[in-house]
């Protein structure tokens, strides 16, 4: 029984593609049209509440599309007419599909055929981007081998400045060392000559203490000649006076 009835669904889904293809055209070329929605995973159970709700119409209306072809009627809570709230509508015409065996087949098998779409949709989706990322991926890597090269000629650049920076500074260090010896030099010729003169001086000041004492020793010698000539002449006046 079963059997038979997924033949005549099958059957009717024929007949559909037939008579009815434009209906299914404008259906899949809205999923289509909102497809940059989709995430490109390979699952077709959205995450989002709005995308689930897009997945949900587009079911719908391919089981409306199939069920209009075959002549059976379109429940009542499935008529555009009475819908208010978009996810209310859908709960409300799913469940009316769930009433009828034959309605929920119809349901059943066009939400096999929406994930098969809309896998194939997000396959595209999935090479554009995997395309768009390696396109993308490429041109990163072409831009940091030119900035290499450009580093690359900036660093010798760097490096022969460095090496004549380099030479000045040895240049100037060789400088610094012949002039350090030419201070050595000329510090040991002073120090030469200072020490010839303290000689000298020490010299001179032992000649001119023994000189000191020469003109102490004759000085005392005048002195005590003096004293004794002084009162040997008041003597004599002493002498005559009385």
């Amino acid at each position: 029984m079963q059997d038979a009835l997924q033949i005549q669904q099958y059957l009717a889904k024929w007949k559909v593609e037939q008579s009815n293809s434009d209906c299914f055209i404008a259906a899949t070329i809205a999923l289509q049209s909102q497809s940059s929605s989709i995430p490109t995973t390979i699952s077709c159970s959205f995450g989002t509440e709005s995308e689930d709700i897009k997945l949900q119409e587009y079911v719908v209306q391919l089981t409306k599309c199939e069920l209009r072809a075959a002549g059976v009627p379109i429940p009542r809570e499935c008529q555009p007419s009475i819908w208010s709230n978009r996810k209310d509508e859908l709960v409300r015409c799913t469940q009316a599909f769930s009433r009828v065996p034959q309605l929920w087949t119809s349901y059943s098998t066009s939400l096999k055929h929406a994930q098969v779409i809309c896998y194939s949709l997000k396959s595209d989706a999935d090479k554009s981007q995997i395309v768009a990322f390696y396109e993308t991926l490429s041109e990163v890597q072409l831009a940091n081998y030119h900035l290499f090269l450009e580093h690359s000629e900036n660093f010798d650049t760097f490096k022969t400045e460095q090496e004549e920076i380099f030479a000045d500074i040895s240049r100037s260090q060789l400088d610094m060392l012949g002039r350090a010896d030419e201070s050595t030099m000329l510090a040991k010729t002073i120090k030469e000559r200072m020490d010839d003169l303290l000689r000298f001086l020490e010299n001179e000041q032992v000649v001119l203490s023994q000189e000191l004492i020469n003109v102490h020793d004759s000085t005392t010698i005048f002195k005590d000649s003096f004293q004794n000539n002084l009162n040997a002449a008041l003597a004599v006046i002493t002498k005559k006076a009385s």
